[in-house]
Formats: C-alpha cells, sequence, structure tokens
C-alpha cells in the first residue's frame, strides 16, 4: 500500500465481513475511512496473525476511523455489521512513510551493529505497539565510561545495557516520557543496549550513545591462563588497575629465583577488593579480606618458583586499585 485506496462495498445479514489484506514496505502513518454508511458497521485493524491493533466503533451511521503508525509488514482491515444492519459503504486506505525504515532489529540476532564505538553515535527510532523493542550492538575496544540517554519521548519507553550473552546490565525505567540513561564503565567487549515500549504506549525517540576510553587498557588478565606476567620479581613492581561488576578477577603471575620475602599490598580502593596469594597450581596460600575500602597486605616467605596474585571484587563493588609487590631474598 502507497499513497490511497478507495473500496465501495456492502456488510450485512448475507454478508457480514469484508476483509482487506495489504502490505506495506516501510515504516508508515496508515489512515482508514469508513463512511457513505446508511447503517452501523465497524472498522477494525488487524497483524497478519489475526491479533486486533484497533477497532473503531461509533454507532449508527457515523463515520468509522482508525490512524495508527505502522512498521513494514502485512496486515488486515476488517469491515463488518453491527447487529441486522444492511449497508453500502465507502473504505479509504491511505499510507504514508514516516521518517526512515525501521534499522534496529527487534533482538539480539538482527541487531543495529554499530561496530566500534568511540566518541558519540546518535539514533532516531520509534518502539511502540507494532514494534516493541529495538536492538543495538557495539564493541568497546578499551575499558571505557559509556553514557545511555533516551529522550524526546512522547510516551513510556525504557532503556537497557546488557552484555553478550544477553544478561542485563543495567536498566533504566523512569516512567511517563522522562529522559531515561544508564552511565556504567564497561571493560573492552561487546554489548548491546535495547530501546523497549511500556505497556501500549507508542513512541519515537532519540538514543544516544558516547563512550570515553578511562584509564589504560585492561592487561591484568581473568585467569592464571591469560594473568599479566611480571617476569621475575626483583625489588618492587606497582600496577593500577580496577575490579568490579564487569571485571570480577584480575591474575598477576611472577617468578622467584631465590627464597624470598613476599609484601604485597592492595590500596587506594574506592570499595571492597581482596587479596589472593596462589601457587603455580592455583591452590591458595594466603588470602586478605579486611572488608571495605580498608588496605589488603600479604607477607610470605617464598621458595623460588612461580606464584600468581589474584584481586577480586567483592559483590557489587567497582574500585580502581594499586597493587604493589616486593620481593627480598632471604
Amino acid at each position: 500500500l502507497s499513497g490511497s485506496r478507495d473500496f465501495e462495498e456492502f456488510v450485512g445479514e448475507t454478508d457480514r465481513n469484508d476483509y482487506y489484506r495489504f502490505t506495506l514496505d516501510n515504516r508508515s502513518e496508515l489512515d482508514l475511512s469508513l463512511d457513505d454508511l446508511s447503517a452501523n458497521a465497524n472498522l477494525q485493524l488487524l497483524r497478519n496473525n489475526g491479533s486486533v491493533i484497533r477497532t473503531s466503533r461509533r454507532g449508527g451511521s457515523n463515520e468509522e476511523t482508525i490512524s495508527q503508525t505502522l512498521d513494514a509488514g502485512t496486515y488486515f482491515v476488517r469491515v463488518f455489521s453491527a447487529g441486522n444492519a444492511n449497508t453500502d459503504y465507502d473504505l479509504d486506505l491511505s499510507a504514508e512513510v514516516v521518517g526512515a525504515p525501521d534499522l534496529a532489529g527487534n533482538n539480539r540476532g538482527n541487531a543495529r551493529n554499530i561496530g566500534s564505538l568511540s566518541g558519540s553515535r546518535d539514533f532516531e527510532e520509534f518502539v511502540g505497539e507494532t514494534d516493541r523493542n529495538d536492538y543495538y550492538r557495539f564493541t568497546l575496544d578499551n575499558r571505557s565510561e559509556l553514557d545511555l540517554s533516551l529522550d524526546d519521548l512522547s510516551a513510556n519507553a525504557n532503556l537497557q545495557l546488557l552484555r553478550n550473552n544477553g544478561s542485563v546490565i543495567r536498566t533504566s525505567r523512569r516512567g511517563g516520557s522522562n529522559e531515561e540513561t544508564i552511565s556504567q564503565t564497561l571493560d573492552a567487549g561487546t554489548y548491546f543496549v535495547r530501546v523497549f515500549s511500556a505497556g501500549n504506549a507508542n513512541t519515537d525517540y532519540d538514543l544516544d550513545l558516547s563512550a570515553e576510553v578511562v584509564g589504560a587498557p585492561d592487561l591484568a588478565g581473568n585467569n592464571r591462563g591469560n594473568a599479566r606476567n611480571i617476569g621475575s620479581l626483583s625489588g618492587s613492581r606497582d600496577f593500577e588497575e580496577f575490579v568490579g561488576t564487569t571485571d570480577r578477577n584480575d591474575y598477576y603471575r611472577f617468578t622467584l629465583d631465590q627464597r624470598s620475602e613476599l609484601d604485597l599490598s592492595l590500596d587506594d580502593l574506592s570499595a571492597n577488593a581482596n587479596l589472593q596469594l596462589l601457587r603455580n597450581n592455583g591452590s591458595v596460600i594466603r588470602t586478605s579480606r579486611r572488608g571495605g575500602s580498608n588496605e589488603e597486605s600479604i607477607s610470605q616467605t617464598l621458595d623460588a618458583g612461580t606464584y600468581f596474585v589474584r584481586v577480586f571484587s567483592v559483590g557489587n563493588a567497582n574500585t580502581d586499585y594499586d597493587l604493589d609487590l616486593s620481593a627480598e631474598v632471604v
């Protein structure tokens, strides 16, 4: 359907329903008008699966009208008589393309792929009864501060940030046409943004995504297999990094060439993080758990060999940290 089409027909005791099937190639504003009635007849707009989108029942010989913004797809119009009414009618259908075609997919599998996000990107789209979810996929090349803003709403829509596996990181639900926002520090990786309508709300929206690299890229691996390799430890080494909800573990690997006194210090914490010393096989030698943002420390005499230090977050705590390792031959 493009432009207008007009049909003259009859519904009544011998022909209670008339159906019309049409397709929209792009998101469009559809206007339906049923007039020139001599008795009561009603008008209905249906999805391709037969579920009802809108019905107009004004009674008597009054004109029936429906206006609805629809995504590209197949729909039906139903004209039906009321009771024993018999009437000729004139049905007018008109469609006008609104905005650009829907480019934000309805699930993670067909999400709009933004690619590597650096700086800001802005998207204008729609969610509502005919398009309840819009997904956007993006990649961060470095640990970044992500800011999401969903505004220019005329009705209620919500905002969600997801990991690559679909698990939820944050949701913003402020209600009404209020702006939705999410700010989150994220490690390098792939993420999704979901915009979704609330109830029967229909609204255009403006989505803004911005990412700013924070600190150096995460160089401390999340397990022993990809631990940051310090090499032979002699004297002191210092590392500044982050652990939190998006990066729960940081591992450091080091070697002692001789029997030594090892001192570990974890400080400059803004939230709770713990410290652990491990043997090469992963078994635990010592753990420091002092709670809150208190400094964690471990002192231990060790034989020559390879060891690991693990820094790990507690619960939903997020914190930068300063890790100091020092070794003195004994």
